[in-house]
């Protein structure tokens, strides 16, 4: 047994020489080291004599111990042999038991093979997933910051911080009463058929309103600051139809009850105006001429466009006196009667405010006139015309005629038949000659259920000319049925021109009651089915009412029927409202 002393708090232990080189722990200060054999036992009762080292492994160095060096001492031997009393107390010192060398080995391999199958089962039993970035810590969260109570900048509340989608449109509650458009009773057959229909003609029909009548309108919204204004609800109303869907007055019936003609007129929503007879020079005379100014001052007050009819209707019966005598005559005074027409023109042209002439009515089956002048004398009216108009250029110039697009069907699918043929041979003189003529008029009286496709192909001849189309004096004649039938074919006729990108406008011929029976409204002011309909079309089906949201670039875009239009834009207590018109795709600007 040899002893050895703790390098930590010098207790002498005594261990066996199996010991050395081993790890061990004393039992005193809890030190863990190596034991390494003394060469010597170290000095006792000398206070500069240190501590022994940490003993080394080594097999030859068994036994001996390194020594500091102090200040004022010489270094002693670095091995020294360690006392009898070490080894004494050596035995306080637990010794170790040798294991086999080969356990640790295998108790390495069965740990590793144990955990590689475990680690080889969780793989198999783990969805595959894509591999993950590693991230990086999520620092701690900061303590709040305190409120400070300040309002935010404007454009922090109207710009938006992340997109949405803005709720669909939506139509405004509908209006209500007998001129709405909405009044259904008696009609809802007839409406359930225009809008459900798939009849090939009525899809083509519709697929050509929506191409030509309508056109994209998008609205920019704006706060104070100039900023876009998402959630901004924006109401769109049409006003007035760019298309002419017009009423034609018996004067002399409207001035015998004003109030109730203007009121049904108004109500009506028709956005223009024509006379019956009261433009014609020979029938306007005396106090009727001027009942016909006033009434023109009033649709002007309305801002309702006036068309006159007519400044010649070249036959015999039809002309002034002053004319027709020339025309009876056994000699006939050429010379007299083409200064008496270009001065009857003249003068009736520059007399009446209106905004279009029928410069000629009916030439096909009234041609006195020019059966003694000769065909050239027409590109001269149209002249003299231009020249005297009371509004100038502005005022549109119409060749107008009866029974070519609602001409008689003999074999069923007639397109072209005589009176066409003949309209437009003389169409096409005017055209040859240069004269100023502005736009076609065919009167569209039906007497009979022409076939919707038959009504477009015969609009579609004259294509090839350019010029406006007009239904000068639309009606329905009493052998088209009962009133019924009357409100439904009136709706085919009426489908079939507004879906003619050429057609700019359909004339109610007869609004009051008369003999003949063809009127839209009843003695009261009310409108009949065909009024209804009539109605039903212009402020229902084909009018815009929409309420749309601006989305969170500020904007919001409908398709809308051509016309001028009041727009409000709305959020919050702000509120800004502008009234525009809409022929081509535009967009409008409005700033909170």
């Amino acid at each position: 047994m040899d002893k050895f002393t703790c390098p930590s708090c010098g207790t002498e232990f005594e261990y066996q020489e199996g010991l050395v080189g081993r790890k061990c722990e004393c039992q005193a200060c809890g030190t863990k080291f190596v034991f390494e054999a003394p060469s010597s036992p170290p000095k006792k009762n000398n206070p500069d004599t240190p501590r022994a080292r940490q003993p080394a492994r080594g097999g030859d160095t068994a036994g001996k111990t390194r020594r500091r060096t102090t200040a004022g001492n010489q270094s002693p031997s670095p091995r020294t042999q360690r006392s009898s009393q070490e080894k004494n107390t050596r035995s306080q010192i637990p010794t170790k038991r040798k294991r086999a060398p080969w356990l640790f080995p295998a108790a390495g391999i069965l740990i590793a093979g144990a955990v590689a199958g475990g680690f080889f089962l969780y793989k198999r039993s783990k969805p595959k997933t894509a591999p993950q970035m590693a991230t990086a810590p999520i620092p701690p969260a900061r303590p709040p910051l305190p409120e400070i109570a300040t309002s935010p900048p404007p454009h922090a509340i109207t710009t938006p911080t992340e997109n949405f989608d803005p709720p669909p449109p939506r139509n405004p509650p509908p209006p209500s009463g007998m001129y709405s458009g909405f009044d259904l009773t008696g009609i809802r057959g007839i409406v359930e058929e225009i809008e459900h229909s798939e009849a090939p003609w009525r899809k083509k029909a519709r697929e050509r309103i929506e191409r030509y009548r309508k056109a994209r309108m998008t609205i920019q919204t704006l706060d104070s600051n100039g900023m876009p204004a998402p959630g901004v609800e924006v109401s769109i109303k049409l006003l007035r139809h760019a298309f002419h869907f017009g009423g034609v007055i018996t004067a002399n019936a409207f001035s015998r009850n004003e109030a109730a003609h203007k009121k049904a007129f108004s109500e009506m929503g028709f956005n223009s105006a024509g006379f019956c007879n009261s433009l014609k020079y020979k029938l306007n005379k005396g106090k009727g001429k001027k009942n016909v100014k006033d009434i023109i001052k009033w649709l002007r007050s309305k801002n309702i466009y006036v068309r006159g009819h007519c400044l010649i209707w070249p036959g015999c019966g039809h002309l002034p006196s002053s004319i027709s005598k020339i025309v009876r005559a056994k000699q006939q005074d050429k010379r007299k009667l083409e200064e008496t027409c270009a001065a009857m023109i003249a003068e009736w042209a520059a007399q009446w405010d209106v905004d279009e002439w029928d410069v000629i009515n009916e030439p096909r089956g009234n041609h006195d006139v020019q059966d003694i002048l000769g065909y050239g004398v027409e590109k001269q009216w149209f002249d003299i015309a231009r020249k005297h108009v009371k509004n100038g250029k502005k005022v549109r110039l119409c060749f107008n005629d009866n029974r070519i697009i609602s001409d008689l069907v003999k074999n069923g699918h007639e397109t072209l038949t005589d009176r066409i043929l003949k309209y437009r041979a003389n169409l096409e003189r005017l055209i040859q000659e240069k004269a100023p003529l502005d736009f076609l008029g065919f009167q569209s009286r039906f007497a009979t259920k022409i076939p919707p496709e038959i009504i477009y192909e015969r609009l579609r001849v004259f294509d090839k000319y350019k010029l406006p189309l007009v239904a000068t004096e639309f009606e329905m004649r009493n052998s088209i049925g009962t009133e019924e039938e009357k409100a439904k074919y009136t709706a085919v006729v009426m489908t079939v021109y507004f879906s003619h990108p050429l057609v700019d406008g359909i004339y109610a011929w007869s609004l009051s009651p008369r003999n003949d029976k063809r009127e839209i409204m009843n003695g009261d002011g009310s409108p009949n089915l065909r009024g209804k309909i009539w109605l039903y079309l212009t402020k229902n089906r084909w009018s815009t009412r929409t309420i749309l949201t601006t989305g969170p670039d500020g904007k919001a875009t409908t398709k809308a029927f051509k016309g001028t239009y009041e727009i409000k834009a709305k959020r919050g207590n702000k509120e800004t409202t502008i009234e525009t018109n809409l022929e081509d795709d535009k967009t409008l600007t409005i700033k909170l």
